[in-house]
This record gives structure tokens, C-alpha cells and sequence, in this order.
């Protein structure tokens, strides 16, 4: 897992020695590295081919976020227009009994 790691960042420039004497990086990215849809832990214990090497050249998906946008999308607030799955529910039921009550 960590040498697949490894290798992606090396590939994708984004080792730390790709940005030569400035090694502060303005927007630091996290990437998931996916294999049969799973996800490769970045650990020197978890191998991905603990079976041996594949017969077949491997499919393997790394999803890029840049940490910027990770953290924008937490910060943000639901829209409070949009109703949740338990507020739904509590409107059907009253809605129900509303017109259980206007039937008497």
C-alpha cells in the first residue's frame, strides 16, 4: 500500500520534491487510491496483491481532492430549505392525522 502510494504521488508531481525549493505547498491535495473498490490503506503493512502479481494488468482508480474543497464542503451549512429524511416523516404523519381528524 505505501509503495503504491509512493508511486502515485511520484507520478502525479505531488511529492514533495517536485515543487524544488519551495516546499510550501499553496493548495495540498488527498488522493484515495482504489483497487477491485476498495480502497489501499497507505500502510507498510497492507498489500494490495497479497495473492501475487495479477495475470492482468491492474485497475486501479486514484480519486484526487484538492484539501481546499474538502474543507469548504464542511464548513458549509445544509441548506435549510431542504428537508431531512426524519422531518418527512413527521410531516407525512401529521398530514395523516390532519385528515383522520376531518373525517369525524
Amino acid at each position: 500500500g505505501w509503495d503504491l502510494h509512493q508511486q502515485a504521488m511520484e507520478v502525479f508531481g505531488m511529492n514533495d520534491n517536485s515543487h524544488g525549493d519551495n516546499t510550501e505547498r499553496i493548495d495540498r491535495v488527498s488522493f484515495k487510491i482504489l483497487y477491485k473498490g476498495k480502497r489501499v490503506a497507505p500502510t507498510h503493512d497492507i498489500l494490495p496483491f497479497e495473492k501475487g502479481a495479477p495475470t492482468k494488468t491492474p485497475k486501479i482508480v486514484i480519486m484526487a481532492t484538492r484539501q481546499s474543497s474538502i474543507m469548504e464542503i464542511a464548513n458549509k451549512r445544509s441548506d435549510p430549505t431542504i428537508r431531512g429524511m426524519e422531518e418527512e416523516k413527521r410531516k407525512e404523519e401529521a398530514t395523516l392525522k390532519l385528515k383522520n381528524n376531518n373525517r369525524y
